[in-house]
């Protein structure tokens, strides 16, 4: 008999609306949506898993697996500080709506405050989607799955 693997997806703000491509053995499977399970058959033995999204994608996932095995996988994004940078730039914006003249906000010695706030934020967007785009989403073992135990 085959087995199989139950691949869950985290709710995730950031792409929440869109699909993420599984691949297994480097062939498409499927697809599953934000906050969705899905579960794929397998012949047993060893198999390669990767998750994509446009041009960024997982490392591949290495899994074993024996006939009648269930193993549960979970995919989220790589980029843990997303929301706190996400709420800087949010907090960088409205500054120079609420207030009229920016260097009122951050005393006129001190311009380079705001580049900086900017730049940290967009430098590490564009390591994801540039150098680390293998590391855009995570595959790891499911452990909270109330099933796996």
């Amino acid at each position: 008999m085959a087995a199989k693997i139950v691949l869950s997806r985290k709710n995730d703000f950031m792409n929440r609306t869109r699909l993420f491509r599984v691949l297994i053995d480097g062939k498409e499977v499927g697809r599953i949506a934000n906050g969705k399970a899905e579960t794929f058959e397998l012949e047993a033995g060893n198999h390669t898993i990767e998750c994509r999204i446009d041009w960024c994608s997982s490392r591949a996932y290495e899994v074993t697996t024996t006939n009648n095995s269930i193993d549960y996988l979970q995919v989220k994004s790589g980029m843990k500080y997303f929301m706190m940078l996400y709420v800087i730039l949010l907090c960088w914006l409205a500054s120079g709506i609420i207030v009229k003249n920016k260097r009122v906000l951050l005393g006129a010695a001190f311009p380079w405050v705001q580049w900086v706030i900017v730049i940290i934020p967009i430098a590490y967007l564009f390591y994801y989607l540039t150098l680390g785009k293998k590391q855009y989403l995570v595959i790891n073992k499911d452990d909270t799955n109330v099933f796996a135990k």
